[in-house]
């Protein structure tokens, strides 16, 4: 990791212990081996691995949805949720990162909403990757930030681009 943080002082965010990578989707999804075949070594902390079947963690893919339906918002193109589930979360995954949602910044918890915070952790990002019908190949559904939605001054440098690398790191592509 410290290799791409030397590359750019603006990437120190991923430093941070109030920020982790994240994968959510169902066990049987999962992929054997995970992160392996490229062994990058950019993330700090381990992933928060999330379950969208469990009730705990249902507030999650809400805050999703919500993240991606504002950022979508002005092309009138949110995914609606049977696509979220049935399309993507239910036969793939999403990556992303996620903050602590204590050190969240009162921009990225105004666009947000507050009524959407519910847990200690917040996604921030999140990359969609679904499986097709030939084995091993994927299809990059959609990629989404909270950085399309706050100032200049508050966004994360390499935000979307980290997620992306991180979610086809994790599946060996």
């Amino acid at each position: 990791m410290q290799e791409l943080i030397d590359l750019s002082d603006r990437l120190s965010w991923l430093n941070s212990d109030d920020i982790k990578p994240y994968i959510i989707c169902r066990k049987e999804s999962r992929v054997e081996n995970p992160g392996k075949f490229f062994n990058l070594k950019w993330f700090h902390n381990e992933p928060l691995m999330m379950d969208p079947l469990k009730i705990d963690d249902v507030y999650f893919s809400n805050a999703l949805m919500n993240m991606e339906a504002k950022a979508f918002q002005k092309s009138d193109m949110a995914m609606p949720r049977w696509v979220f589930y049935d399309c993507s979360i239910m036969p793939g995954f999403i990556a992303g990162f996620a903050m602590r949602t204590s050190a969240l910044k009162p921009s990225v918890r105004n666009v947000l909403g507050q009524e959407n915070l519910l847990g200690e952790w917040t996604p921030i990002s999140m990359f969609i990757i679904i499986p097709t019908m030939v084995e091993k190949e994927w299809v990059a559904h959609n990629l989404s930030s909270m950085n399309a939605l706050v100032p200049a001054e508050d966004r994360l440098y390499g935000l979307g681009f980290l997620s992306k690398a991180f979610g086809l790191s994790w599946v060996n592509i």
